[in-house]
């Protein structure tokens, strides 16, 4: 047809990809964010627990050391130190075959 205006466009090319959408961006970036939320709440998680747990051992070391000297051994005395050793092991293993 003589008086039909074609208007060119580029060549398809089957194997050709374009970036990604808008959409597809914003998916992507909302995972990562939500995975480092989550690595963030364990990282804090386990600090809590961390912190907790030595504090849990510097009050028992500091109650058997409260023990052996109410029963009369002298903090200052060379055998106070393995003795509250010997004291707070002995409760430490008592407790583990109890929750055995």
């Amino acid at each position: 047809m003589p008086g039909v205006i074609r208007r060119w466009s580029p060549p398809v090319e089957a194997g050709v990809t374009y970036p990604d959408t808008p959409l597809r961006l914003e998916i992507a970036m909302s995972r990562i964010m939500l995975i480092c939320a989550l690595a963030a709440l364990l990282a804090a998680g386990s600090i809590q627990i961390a912190s907790a747990v030595e504090s849990a051992n510097q009050t028992a070391w500091a109650q058997a050391r409260l023990a052996c000297a109410d029963v009369g051994i002298a903090p200052d005395s060379g055998a106070f130190g393995q003795v509250v050793a010997d004291l707070y092991y002995s409760l430490w293993d008592e407790e583990k075959e109890f929750d055995r």
